[in-house]
């Protein structure tokens, strides 16, 4: 997206920080006003196989 987005003369990156919002695999990807992302965490342990999320 940030690709297809971006004007010439723009990088790839201040492209990105000016969209700021992606949609992620899992979930949205935000980045902040100094380029951080900040995310929910979350632990996950392999049970019968699959992947679960621990409460």
């Amino acid at each position: 997206d940030a690709l297809a987005e971006r004007q010439e003369g723009r990088s790839i990156k201040d492209t990105i920080l000016a969209r700021r919002r992606f949609e992620g695999v899992q979930e949205p990807i935000v980045f902040n006003e100094f380029g951080d992302v900040t995310r929910r965490l979350f632990m996950t342990i392999a049970r019968g196989g699959e992947f679960v999320v621990v409460d």
